[in-house]
C-alpha cells in the first residue's frame, strides 16, 4: 500500500477478507472479517454507519455478487468514509485467462482497458464503465484509482505469477468516500439488516428528496423583521427541493407571498412549538421528510445532502447561519442553537411544549427528543440554516 493512502485509513476500520493478516493503520483500529466470520457479501451482524473506512484487498473477486457486495460494504460506512478496495488486474494478474490459472476461485474479473464486450463474460467488470457507475449510485465519489504493477516485469511470459510470495504487484486500486446522499442502507430502512439486491432505480430517484417546511409566523411580526421574513419566504418557495410550506399562524396575515399555490395555512391560535409541528406531521404528513424552523429561515440547495436513510430514529439539527449585509454568511452563535430541525414523520409523541425560536429550544428540544429514544444529529456545516437578520 502506498504511504500517501493512509489519509484515507483512520479511524474505525474493517479489513474484508483479512485472512490471517489484518490491515494496520497509524491512526485507528480494524476489525478483520473473513470466511470464519460470514458471508462477506452480507457482513451479518455489522449495524449500518459504523465504519470510518471499509479496506478489501484481494477479496471481492471471490464473491459471487458484487453489487451486492459493494452495497452492503457501503452501508456501514459513515457519511465522509473511505471506500478502499484492491482487486487484480486481468491483463496483468489472469492473463486473460478465465477460469484464473492462478486462483481458480476466482468469480470475477477486473480491468481498466478491456470491456465485457470484449471478454464477453458478464463477471468481467471494467472499471471505468462497470464498476465506477455502481458505486457512484451507491453515493461513493471516486477519489482516485490506479494501476499497481510495482515490480512487475512485462517481458516474463504468461505461464509465471509474479505476484508469489512477496513478489509484483498486479493489481488495480479505487478509493473514494460516502457522500451524505449515499443510499446504500436505504432498502433496509436503516436496520442494520444485509441487504440482498442493489438498490433499485425507483430507490436510488428517491435520494432526490423533496421536503415539506412547517414554519410559523408571529401575530405582531416588527416592521424592522417584516422585509426578512418575506426574503426568507420568497428563498423557500423558489427552493425546488421544499414542495410545500405549512404556514402556522394566530391571526390573519397580509403577505401576499402567502398567496403562493405551495402554501398551504394552518390555523394555531398560539405562536407555532415544535411538539405541534410534531403532531401536525404525524397526522398529515406521514412518511414525508420534514423541517420545522421559524419564519426567518431559509434553505438552499445543499438540502440534497440530506439523505432519508440517516434519519431513521433519528432527527437533524441545522446549524444556523446569519447572511450578512454584503451577502456573506457567519455562523451564528453556540447560544442561539439550531437554525432548523428535519426528521422524517412521523416523530413520536414529545412530551414538551417548546416555542421554536425561544431562548434556549435547542437545548429543551434535544432533550424531549432524547426522552422519546430520538437521536439528535448535527449534519455539519454543509447543510445549513439561514438566517435572514439583516
Amino acid at each position: 500500500m502506498r504511504g500517501d493512502f493512509q489519509r484515507f485509513l483512520c479511524g474505525r476500520g474493517i479489513d474484508i477478507g483479512c485472512g490471517n493478516d489484518v490491515l494496520t493503520v497509524d491512526q485507528g483500529l480494524v476489525d478483520g472479517w473473513d470466511v470464519g466470520n460470514g458471508d462477506a457479501q452480507y457482513l451479518h451482524g455489522i449495524p449500518d454507519v459504523v465504519y470510518d473506512f471499509v479496506y478489501s484487498s484481494h477479496c471481492l473477486e471471490h464473491l459471487a455478487d458484487v453489487s451486492v457486495s459493494l452495497t452492503n460494504w457501503v452501508r456501514t460506512l459513515k457519511p465522509g468514509g473511505a471506500m478502499y478496495l484492491v482487486v487484480p488486474d486481468y491483463a496483468l494478474y489472469e492473463k486473460m485467462r478465465f477460469p484464473s490459472r492462478f486462483n481458480p476461485d476466482h468469480k470475477q474479473t477486473f480491468s481498466l482497458d478491456l470491456t465485457r464486450d470484449q471478454v464477453r463474460r458478464a463477471n468481467h467488470w471494467h472499471i471505468g464503465r462497470d464498476l465506477r457507475p455502481l458505486l457512484v449510485a451507491l453515493g461513493i465519489d471516486i477519489a482516485f484509482i490506479a494501476l499497481e504493477d510495482e515490480r512487475f516485469d512485462y517481458n516474463i511470459g504468461p505461464e509465471v505469477d509474479q505476484t508469489a510470495g512477496d513478489g509484483a504487484l498486479a493489481q488495480i486500486c479505487v478509493v473514494g468516500t460516502k457522500t451524505c446522499r449515499s443510499m446504500a442502507h436505504l432498502d433496509n430502512g436503516g436496520s442494520g439488516e444485509p441487504i440482498d439486491r442493489v438498490p433499485s432505480d425507483d430507490v436510488r430517484q428517491e435520494s432526490k428528496n423533496t421536503f415539506c417546511l412547517l414554519m410559523g409566523i408571529p401575530r405582531v411580526v416588527d416592521p424592522s423583521h417584516q422585509s426578512d421574513i418575506e426574503e426568507c419566504l420568497a428563498a423557500n418557495l423558489d427552493n425546488p427541493l421544499i414542495n410545500r410550506i405549512f404556514v402556522f399562524f394566530e391571526a390573519p396575515l397580509a403577505l401576499p407571498l402567502l398567496a403562493h399555490p405551495k402554501v398551504r395555512m394552518v390555523p394555531s391560535g398560539r405562536p407555532l412549538t415544535f411538539q405541534d409541528a410534531g403532531s401536525f406531521a404525524r397526522s398529515h404528513l406521514k412518511g414525508i421528510t420534514c423541517i420545522v424552523a421559524d419564519a426567518g429561515v431559509s434553505f438552499g440547495t445543499n438540502l440534497l445532502q440530506i439523505d432519508r436513510a440517516y434519519l431513521h430514529n433519528s432527527c437533524f439539527a441545522l446549524a444556523c447561519w446569519d447572511i450578512q449585509e454584503a451577502g456573506t454568511l457567519r455562523a451564528a452563535g453556540d447560544a442561539e442553537g439550531p437554525g432548523a430541525w428535519l426528521f422524517v414523520s412521523p416523530l413520536p409523541d414529545l412530551l414538551g411544549d417548546t416555542l421554536i425560536g425561544s431562548e434556549g429550544c435547542g437545548a429543551r428540544i434535544a432533550a424531549d427528543l432524547a426522552q422519546a429514544g430520538i437521536r439528535l444529529v448535527d449534519p455539519g456545516p454543509t447543510v445549513r440554516a439561514c438566517r435572514h437578520r439583516r
